[in-house]
């Protein structure tokens, strides 16, 4: 009996591999083929899974950049306005942090008479308790903006806007005098064209009329272009530093 149930489990097998040999191995085929896909799929997956974790880890450091600038960006807040408390005090300098940005507001009557662009004495007096502080920022980077009301200019300029950028010159070319770092102040001219009062009062107008001294962002602080993004404004990707 055994070796008739032997030959018959011999005989099973010999029929289906004959089956496979044969012209009837399409389900062999089939199945080879379906292992190979989803083969295909198990390695894609794990390759979509590795990019996932890379992209993870990159975005993590990314982030943890990003949160280490913040704070030094904040703690260079913190020193500068700290040392600029006696004038805030004196009512001389107004500090505030607008658009993520640290603004020194000179009132116009401060520095400058009326509808002119010559300093005032008083004026050069505030500005250069400004720069004896400025000074210690070696690093850092100014714009000295100009901003007008919205009122008629007189005959000397031509509209606010000359007016503004004739006034953020003057600061600017003081500044410099004043041994700041000419390389790190840049003069812009607003005009009427940003206010941060309405100009339908007297009170308005007078905050609009205003010179600010504000603190730009360090080069180092800002996002890095992507590469796709830099070769589509025509520009080469900064190339990757070799590392040490």
């Amino acid at each position: 009996m055994a070796a008739t149930g032997a030959a018959g489990v011999g005989g099973y097998y010999a029929w289906k591999g004959r089956d496979c040999i044969s012209g009837q191995a399409e389900a062999c085929e089939k199945e080879r083929s379906a292992l190979k896909a989803r083969s295909g799929q198990i390695e894609s997956t794990l390759g979509q899974v590795q990019g996932s974790l890379k992209t993870s880890r990159e975005e993590l450091e990314a982030l943890r950049k990003w949160k280490g600038d913040a704070a030094k960006r904040m703690q260079t807040f913190r020193d500068m306005s700290a040392k600029l408390q006696k004038m805030v005090d004196a009512g001389k300098l107004g500090v505030r942090v607008r658009d993520g940005r640290l603004v020194m507001r000179l009132p116009q009557d401060v520095l400058f008479p009326s509808g002119v662009a010559n300093l005032s004495r008083e004026g050069e007096l505030a500005l250069m308790e400004v720069a004896v502080i400025l000074r210690q920022f070696p690093d850092r980077r100014f714009m000295v903006a100009g901003h007008t009301d919205n009122q008629p200019v007189k005959e000397a300029y031509k509209d606010n806007w000359e007016l503004s950028m004739a006034r953020a010159l003057v600061v600017t070319r003081f500044l410099v005098e004043a041994k700041m770092n000419a390389k790190n102040i840049v003069a812009a001219g607003y005009g009427e064209h940003d206010p941060v009062a309405s100009n339908a009062t007297p009170d308005g107008r007078k905050e609009n009329r205003r010179i600010e001294i504000i603190l730009l962002p360090d080069l180092s602080e800002l996002p890095t272009l992507p590469e796709d993004m830099a070769t589509q404004a025509g520009q080469p990707a900064e190339a990757t530093p070799p590392k040490k």
